[in-house]
Parts: structure tokens; C-alpha cells; sequence
């Protein structure tokens, strides 16, 4: 019986000191918002993991990527829900977003935007919805925004310099249903 006695006066000493416990943890500090950078070429990147935004700004052509050297992102695709191509940017490379089936956003700078072109399975098999083509882009590569299952309009911008669009630029998007050249 004396066993089972000093075995009930640990129980009743060690539910006040894991009490204490947890509530000192309660007071700890938040883990802060997880963001991943770096550079790819001469251009500079960041992703806020928190909000899923990916941006990609500086004054040149982003490279192209393959499928066994891909973007610095690539390792990040889970968490990709939002792209800003900031204006700067000439290009969006091959296979840059290839495969970031969370990816339902693509901003190509708006008004200012400096992208003329979208390269090979840029955006492949991704969750795009909607898509602006801004006026500045003058060519699609080939399957740059096939697969995207997501995507039901593309809207090309009424002063669109497009001079060729891949035959396969929007293969497999089954549930596109508007396509508009701007004209």
C-alpha cells in the first residue's frame, strides 16, 4: 500500500507542474511567417508561404528551366497559389511553373507589365482559373498553359501584340469555354 501511496503523491505533484507547463507555452512566441527567396539568373524571387505569394521581379529575361533542372521554386510548389511577374520581367521561362497544381493566380505586372513572352509548359497542369494576356506579350510557347483543368477564360488585352499563339498553348483545358483575342 505504501507504493500505491507515493505513486497517487507524484500523480498529484506532476498535474500541477505540466499545468504550469502548457501555460508557459501558451505565452510563447507565434512561429513567424515562413518566406523563401533567392535569385535565378539576374532576377530575384520570393514566396510567403503564409499567403502562397510568389514574386519575381528585376530587368531581364527569366531562364528557362527543364524538367531536370527546374525553377529554385520548384522544391516550394505546394505552396504556390499566387504569381506576380513584377514589370521588369521580359519573359516567363520554360517550365518555370510547371506542374504548381495550387497555383490559381497569375499577375503579369497589369498596365505596366513588360512580359512579351511565355515559354514552353510555363504554366502546365497548373489550378489557373481565369487568365489576362496582357497587351505586351507577343507569343505563347508550345503547351504554356495546357492541362490547367481550372482555366474557363482567357482574356487577351484589347491592344494585344500576340503574333503566335502554339497550337498546343491551351491543350487539354477541358473546361475552357471563352477564349478572347481582343480584337
Amino acid at each position: 500500500m505504501s507504493g500505491l501511496s507515493i505513486g497517487r503523491r507524484w500523480h498529484w505533484l506532476l498535474v500541477p507542474v505540466f499545468a504550469f507547463a502548457l501555460l508557459l507555452l501558451s505565452f510563447a512566441p507565434q512561429a513567424h511567417a515562413q518566406a523563401y527567396s533567392g535569385t535565378t539568373g539576374r532576377l530575384a524571387w520570393t514566396l510567403d508561404a503564409d499567403t502562397g505569394i510568389l514574386s519575381v521581379s528585376g530587368e531581364t529575361d527569366m531562364p528557362d528551366y527543364t524538367l531536370a533542372d527546374p525553377a529554385p521554386w520548384n522544391e516550394y510548389k505546394a505552396d504556390i497559389a499566387t504569381v506576380y511577374i513584377q514589370p521588369g520581367v521580359l519573359s516567363v521561362g520554360d517550365f518555370a511553373f510547371y506542374q504548381c497544381e495550387n497555383l490559381n493566380t497569375v499577375s503579369f505586372g497589369g498596365a505596366d507589365s513588360t512580359v512579351e513572352s511565355i515559354g514552353k509548359y510555363a504554366f502546365y497542369q497548373c489550378g489557373l482559373g481565369d487568365l489576362r494576356i496582357p497587351a505586351c506579350v507577343s507569343e505563347l510557347g508550345e503547351s504554356a498553359f495546357s492541362r490547367n483543368n481550372a482555366l474557363t477564360e482567357v482574356h487577351f488585352a484589347s491592344d494585344s501584340n500576340i503574333a503566335n499563339i502554339s497550337a498546343s498553348a491551351f491543350s487539354d483545358c477541358h473546361s475552357l469555354r471563352i477564349v478572347d483575342l481582343g480584337e
